[in-house]
This record gives C-alpha cells, structure tokens and sequence, in this order.
C-alpha cells in the first residue's frame, strides 16, 4: 500500500511539472509573438528611412517576415534532430533572435546600410524599377536571418511538447494561439503605445 501511495504521489508529480512545462512554452511563445510584431512594426519605420514611402517599407516586411517564418519552420522542422535539451534549444533560438534583430536595428538605425546604395545605383543604372528591386533584395537579405530564426521556434517547441501525453495537434494549436494573442499584443503596444511615447530607439530596447 506504501508504494502504491508512493507511486501516485509520483505520477502527480509527473503530471504536475508536465502541466507548468506546457505553460511555461505558451507564455514564452506569447511573448515571443509580441516581439515579433514590435520589430515588424519598428522595421516598417525604420525601412522608410530607406525606401522613402511606407508603401515600400510595409510591403518588403511583411513579405520577408512571412517568408521566414515559413521557411525557417521547414528547415527546422526538415532537418532539426528532435532530441537533445529541447528546452535549451529552444532558448538558444530566442537568444539569437534577439541578438540578430537588435543588430539589424541598430544597422537600420544608424542608417549603415545606406552606404551600399552608391554601389547599388551604379549597378542598376537609371532604372527606378532595378534601383527599387535591388534595395528590396538587400533589405530581404538582412531580414532573413531574424525571421527564419523567429519560424525556427515553433517546430522545437512542438518536438518539446511531442514528449508529453497531450495530443501534438493540441499542442500546437496552443502554440498559435499564444504567439497570435502575443503578436496582437505586441503591435497594439508598440504601434499606440511605444513608439508615440518613447520614439524608434527606446522601443527597439524595449522589444
């Protein structure tokens, strides 16, 4: 009887810490989708400076945003071995998401990446419709690596989750929940909030 005690004390244990592990994910996915959308949102300023209208600037992030998210969920869905510490993984990808976006608004901000465009012209000539597509190309190019980093998250969270007795699928339904509601959160903030309160380099520290 002792060890019958013992064992569901045990099984409750179990249980118990599965539960705070799947919340602890959501919230860190809630978040990370608030991020997401505050440096979207900052990077659409910060490429007008760039493009000069924010037709242009809104259009290339949100299409290489989307694209990266895509594409860095298939390749870390493809090729990722879903074993190991998957909590330090997924850590270790928010780490360097962060990193890589704050040196991208950084180079941004300090306008660094206007130095190719003399080279730029030279090399499209007095096509406006080159001169436009090659700036696309170099601003998509910078913003690969935060945004395939941001989609390299999801599927490590749900290899994560894949270990614990809920259904993967609910799992994962989770997941965009949270990082939607984040994502909604995020660009109400930094849309209303931060930006006309603090300006384009206090929010960039505050995401």
């Amino acid at each position: 009887m002792q060890s019958a005690g013992l064992g569901q004390d045990i099984l409750r244990q179990a249980a118990q810490a599965e539960r705070l592990s799947r919340l602890a994910i959501i919230v860190c996915f809630f978040f990370s989708g608030a991020a997401a959308l505050s440096y979207e949102v900052v990077w659409a300023r910060l490429l007008t400076r760039i493009f000069g209208a924010t037709l242009f600037s809104s259009t290339t992030v949100i299409t290489v945003f989307m694209a990266g998210l895509a594409a860095g969920a298939y390749l870390s869905g493809r090729f990722y071995p879903c074993r190991g510490n998957l909590w330090k993984t997924y850590a270790w990808i928010e780490a360097a998401t962060g990193t890589s976006s704050l040196v991208l608004s950084f180079l941004f901000s300090q306008s660094i990446i206007s130095l190719f465009w003399p080279l730029l012209a030279q090399f499209t000539g007095s096509s406006s419709v080159l001169l436009l597509a090659g700036r696309f190309l170099l601003a998509a190019i910078v913003l690969a690596v935060p945004t395939c980093l941001m989609g390299a998250t999801l599927p490590v969270a749900c290899s994560y989750l894949a270990n614990n007795t809920a259904p993967v699928h609910r799992q994962a339904s989770y997941l965009y929940a949270a990082s939607t509601t984040g994502a909604l959160f995020g660009a109400f903030v930094t849309g209303f909030l931060l930006l006309p309160s603090l300006g384009l380099s206090n929010t960039l520290k505050t995401a």
